[in-house]
């Protein structure tokens, strides 16, 4: 047929073809220009780009991405190579379904999220339905021209339709434009949907005519281009036809707008000019036109029919075919060619039967022969053979084409449609049904379903089974029998809540078995809804968990003793804390009075110390105890600050280094020379934790030695490691060691402690975000280390600077007043005796009444008291100080033997400034002191200011190098090796003794600062 349709040009219309395809790729070219145009005015927000005129419609983006992919489409077309073809197809199958899923939205009132997946338009621009949504009309002609793209280099049959596809959505946008020109909007969109841009009109205008000129020798075009009588008509004609009455509709429609006549005029008068100018277009052209051969016309006819069916068997879905009257197939499928891969010399005749699987055979053969007897439709299934050998299912219908007295059948035409899928789902859902049924027959579950009012209403042979009851009982909502009445209204109500909202069901009850007894269920069900979201029917399972709840009482039971038994370990802490506190604060309190005696001989001061440190042992155990505690409950906090890592290692080093001496071992602590000398963390914690890992060591160590190792580890880590060479630990107690009152020692030692230590450090390590680790072997010794990160410290100086003065021994420049309120006497002793003779002015209370009395008449400075008293106890006194207006700002400090958060805070809460536990330390009493009543002391012996240290005539320094030795020791921290340079000083020469003795005596004392101050006097 192609042949023949080229073969209506003469040879000088070759010149006009070769325009006409130039004009195709012209079209799509322009087509690009404008949708890239528009998606640059989404890119940047231009209104202009977007829609002309603020008062015409907009191009969305999907419009304008759609109309890029159409002209590529048709771009690639023009190039006429298989692949770029292939390419244009798959842009023409994205176009035609972006127009598909569009009109579905419209005809579905459904949102699929595509309108604004690019870009997002603000709800009420003009001529728009839902923001981002491209026209309904705009829609369809992206259906129709992607379509025709599709197809184009598809078989003959499909051009007539291509063409159709065309010139429709030609008139569509035709009508849109004229719809701007007239000022009409429905011409260029439906109802109240979204509008055709107009822009979007000329590109289709560009894309319609386009697809027509790509293959000019097709159908229309192929009249348009002929060099016949035809050919030349139509094009004189065409753009007439397509102006003139549009420009004459125009001029007449603006004469009714002005007002010059009436709409009837209007009618008649375009009438009247339509009719004159038609007749002149027809008899110019009639003189042009011969009389059309009739026959030809008629075979011309034939030809058009058959390529409409051909174009038509090659769209559809399915396997369209004709036979002759004995059902041999004598004309080409190509449809069955390609489900099958017959040729048609393979299919002719009978040889259509050769892919019909062998067992579907004969059924069919006998149901063709009863149709062909009595002349009736034909259907059967059957399954056919594919190229790949797969056999599927396909429903077969074929209709006689009959004579005009219905006697005789000519042949038949009929489709054969595929329903593979179909039958494997329907194949699939009886399997379905059938598990689901031995499912509910197996399964120790109560299943059942029921209708979307939530009632049973088919028998449910699992619920029969374990309630005993039968169908009419349960039947509806009789199941709620069965339901405990202390349930029955909650189940009621959330089961009935559930319908209504269409939501899953999930609920415990208790439900009455067959022998009458309650059983905890829970149930869980959902609805299976319709298409149309309305609930079809519920499907749901009771499920017996009895043992559960059961095994959950006795869980609660369990967790309530535990929390009562935890409580009442915790009152009994409280109560021992402070019970062991309270005589503790006598013994170290008036042991450090007697400390600051100058009458006592060496031997009375070293039996006081004996006195001292024991009470400070005892308070370490009570303390340990009160920590495990804490620790259990999480209630530890780290307290962070920064201090001198040198001199914290070196104070603790040399702490262990005189208990390992006193054991005739050898102490040895290595730092690495790179370690920061600032760090910020919880020194306190932290030298508990190596303080009782090097305690330790020393006390299972009887000969041999005890390092003590700090370097870096990975990740900046710090690494602190402990080896001894002592009895070492069992394997079997590597991992009890760090358990609460753990303690490993061998037969003939006695263990002393609280066996606290190590899980009191473990705990601790880990809340700096680590664990301490362990190595053993028995009689060989242990390694003990753990790595954490200490974040450096600029500020370390300020609050790690040594204290440089003596004992206190007064005030400078006055006599603060102090209220000690406490029912124990010795307790408001101890802090008497301290304060006194500094030159505190101190008055006792016996109770919270008395003190109050008292701080009406002397009106002290500064209030220290006890919580719990008689009469009134200390946050009832607290609380009337501060309800009182004139003593608002009191400062008040309280004291106890209970140092348990809750009661620090409540203290705080009540109006406290500050807590000082017992037993209490002198040292922690004054430096509370001195910051709240910012107090200046008077020391007993003061070291000069380092300015003064190079006017002092008495010290001699000694040579430069040795002072840089001095200063580079104490820039690191290295207190153990100043005090051996101070000795090779004082041997260098006698007049550098008392030199040497100050850096001595300040090395002792860790006095870093100190050291480094005089060093720089003398340089």
């Amino acid at each position: 047929m192609e042949s023949s349709l080229i073969n209506n040009h003469a040879p000088e219309s070759d010149q006009l073809l070769g325009w006409v395809r130039a004009w195709a790729k012209l079209a799509s070219g322009l087509v690009i220009l404008i949708g890239g145009i528009v998606i640059l005015g989404w890119l940047l927000d231009i209104p202009t780009l977007k829609s002309i005129s603020p008062a015409w419609v907009t191009m969305k983006a999907n419009t304008a991405v759609g109309l890029v992919l159409g002209g590529t489409s048709l771009w690639l077309l023009s190039s006429g190579t298989r692949r770029s073809c292939r390419y244009a197809q798959i842009l023409a199958a994205i176009v035609l379904g972006l127009g598909l899923l569009t009109l579905i939205q419209y005809l579905f009132s459904v949102n699929l999220g595509i309108d604004q997946l690019l870009f997002r338009e603000s709800a009420g621009a003009v001529g728009t339905s839902a923001p981002g949504r491209m026209a309904a009309n705009t829609a369809l002609n992206f259906l129709l021209l992607g379509s025709s793209l599709l197809l184009l280099s598809q078989r003959r049959l499909l051009r007539a339709g291509i063409q159709v596809f065309a010139i429709v959505a030609f008139f569509i946008a035709f009508l849109g434009l004229l719809g701007y020109v007239y000022d009409i909007q429905e011409f260029y969109g439906f109802g109240s949907y979204t509008k055709m841009a107009v822009h979007t009109a000329i590109a289709f205008l560009l894309l319609s005519t386009g697809t027509l000129g790509l293959h000019p020798a097709w159908g229309v075009m192929n009249v348009l281009t002929s060099s016949h009588a035809g050919g030349m008509m139509a094009r004189q004609l065409i753009l007439p036809v397509l102006g003139i009455p549009p420009i004459l509709s125009w001029l007449v429609l603006a004469g009714h707008r002005g007002q010059l006549y009436s709409g009837e005029v209007g009618l008649s008068l375009l009438a009247v000019l339509n009719v004159i100018v038609f007749a002149v277009l027809i008899w110019l052209n009639a003189r042009s036109l011969g009389k059309i051969d009739t026959r030809r016309q008629q075979a011309e006819d034939q030809r058009q029919s058959e390529a409409r069916f051909r174009s038509l068997t090659t769209a559809t879905s399915q396997i369209v075919w004709t036979a002759d009257a004995s059902g041999c197939v004598i004309e080409d499928s190509p449809t069955w060619r390609a489900y099958t891969g017959q040729t048609l010399e393979e299919y002719q005749g009978w040889g259509w039967v050769d892919v019909v699987h062998p067992e579907d055979r004969e059924i069919s053969t006998e149901r063709w022969n009863q149709a062909v007897a009595t002349k009736s439709v034909f259907e059967t299934e059957y399954r056919l053979r594919s190229p790949t050998g797969e056999y599927r299912y396909v429903w077969v219908r074929g209709v006689p084409i009959l004579a005009s007295d219905d006697s005789t059948i000519y042949g038949w035409m009929g489709t054969c449609t595929d329903i593979h899928d179909r039958k494997q789902t329907e194949a699939a859902l009886r399997q379905s049904e059938e598990r689901f049924r031995s499912l509910m027959q197996a399964s120790a579950q109560i299943i059942w379903t029921a209708s979307a009012a939530g009632e049973l209403v088919e028998e449910q042979a699992s619920w029969s089974q374990f309630t005993g009851q039968d169908f009419d009982t349960y039947r509806g909502r009789g199941w709620l029998s069965a339901i405990h009445p202390d349930d029955h209204d909650s189940v009621a109500a959330q089961w009935s809540a559930s319908v209504a909202e269409r939501s899953p069901y999930e609920v415990e009850f208790r439900m009455r078995r067959h022998d009458e007894q309650y059983r905890y269920m829970i149930c869980r069900a959902i609805p299976i809804l319709n298409p149309d979201g309305t609930i079809r029917e519920w499907i749901g399972a009771n499920t017996d968990i009895t043992e559960r709840k059961q095994a959950e009482i006795a869980l609660t039971e369990a967790k309530n003793a535990a929390e009562a038994a935890n409580r009442a370990k915790s009152e009994f802490l409280a109560n021992m804390s402070h019970e062991l506190r309270t005589p503790l604060n006598g013994v170290i309190g008036y042991a450090q009075i007697l400390q600051r005696t100058k009458t006592l001989s060496e031997e009375d001061r070293s039996r006081i110390d004996v006195i001292r440190q024991c009470g400070s042992h005892l308070l370490t155990l009570i303390n340990d105890i009160l920590d495990l505690s804490k620790i259990e409950a999480r209630k530890t906090e780290l307290l962070l600050s920064d201090f001198h890592l040198p001199a914290f290692l070196q104070g603790v080093a040399e702490m262990c280094r005189i208990r390992a001496e006193l054991k005739a071992i050898q102490f040895c602590y290595e730092a690495a020379p790179e370690l920061p000398l600032g760090v910020r963390a919880d020194e306190k914690r932290l030298r508990q934790v190596l303080i009782n890992l090097l305690s330790n060591a020393i006390k299972f160590t009887d000969t041999g030695s005890v390092t003590f190792t700090v370097s870096f580890a990975t990740a900046g880590k710090i690494r602190f490691s402990i080896r001894d060479t002592g009895i070492g630990i069992p394997d079997d107690k590597l991992q009890t060691i760090f358990q609460p009152f753990e303690q490993v020692s061998d037969a003939l030692r006695q263990s002393e402690g609280t066996g606290l230590g190590l899980a009191i450090s473990q705990e601790i390590v880990e809340l700096m975000g680590s664990k301490i680790q362990v190595q053993s072997e028995v009689n060989v010794g242990s390694i003990f280390w753990f790595d954490v990160e200490l974040p450096q410290a600029e500020e370390w100086v300020k609050t790690s600077q040594a204290d440089r003065y003596g004992q206190i021994i007064g005030i400078q420049n006055r006599t603060p007043k102090i209220l000690v309120v406490d029912d124990k006497w010795e307790n408001r002793s101890v802090i008497s005796n301290l304060l006194t003779p500094i030159g505190f002015e101190v008055t006792e209370a016996v109770n919270g009444k008395e003190g109050w009395q008292k701080i009406c008449d002397r009106q002290p400075d500064l209030v220290i008291t006890d919580l719990i008293m008689p009469d009134i106890n200390g946050f009832e006194l607290i609380r009337q100080i501060r309800q009182e207006e004139a003593f608002k700002d009191l400062i008040i400090i309280v004291s106890s033997a209970s140092v348990f958060e809750a009661d620090q805070y409540r203290s705080t809460e009540a109006g406290g400034n500050d807590f000082l536990a017992k037993p209490i330390l002198a040292s922690e009493l004054l430096k509370k002191l001195q910051t709240h009543l910012h107090l200046t002391w008077i020391y007993e012996e003061q070291i000069p200011e380092p300015q003064g240290v190079s006017n002092d005539t008495a010290l001699v320094a000694p040579p430069v190098a040795e002072l840089e030795a001095l200063y580079e020791l104490a820039m690191k921290g290295n207190f153990k090796g100043i005090i051996r340079q101070a000795a090779l000083i004082e041997e260098m020469d006698p007049r550098y003794l008392s030199f040497a003795q100050k850096i001595h005596q300040l090395a002792k004392n860790f006095q870093d600062r100190d050291i480094l101050a005089l060093i720089q006097s003398y340089q």
